[in-house]
């Protein structure tokens, strides 16, 4: 998916009670639990942790959301891949804890980090998902992302997930 411009952003705001902040490495055994609870697929041991979000060089900064007791509950990483997405900053790793859905958890972190990418100079910002992850879809599209259909199978993928109101999605051809 692709937003083609960073102009008009939402603010920040944190609901109350939560903080907003960047992780540390000292963050890597309850970021770890909260990828895990965010992406069950995946077997989110600490040490994939540090590889994918701490030593990767790609990964500029991941946004952790705090719940009152501290507990982190939602992450958001801003990533650059030079390669296949030039000029575009790229939105990585959003996870959330079901526990404190309906709060506006994603979209904070997923905000910070596309704040980020306007304070790195970037105008415009790309991510990849998946077909089932219809609430993060749902988030993306309201934040102004359409999908960008690069291979052959992609309108009919986004035609079966459907879009907020019936409304047909918007694509954009990649290349």
């Amino acid at each position: 998916m692709r937003l083609n411009s960073l102009d008009s952003l939402a603010a920040l705001v944190v609901p109350s009670g939560y903080t907003l902040r960047v992780a540390t490495p000292g963050d890597l055994p309850p970021l770890a639990r909260l990828l895990s609870v965010a992406f069950p697929e995946i077997e989110w041991a600490e040490e994939l942790t540090r590889e994918r979000l701490f030593d990767d060089p790609t990964v500029k900064k991941t946004f952790v959301a705090e719940a009152p007791n501290q507990a982190l509950v939602a992450t958001a990483s801003a990533r650059l891949d030079e390669k296949n997405y030039p000029n575009a900053g790229y939105v990585h790793w959003v996870g959330a804890d079901p526990a404190h859905a309906g709060r506006g958890l994603g979209k904070l972190v997923s905000l910070a980090v596309l704040h980020e990418f306007i304070a790195m100079g970037f105008s415009q910002s790309v991510l990849e998902t998946d077909d089932f992850r219809v609430p993060a879809i749902s988030l993306y599209r309201k934040l102004g992302f359409v999908p960008e259909l690069s291979h052959p199978s992609h309108e009919a993928r986004w035609a079966a997930i459907g879009s907020p109101n019936n409304v047909p999605p918007t694509f954009m051809s990649a290349g």
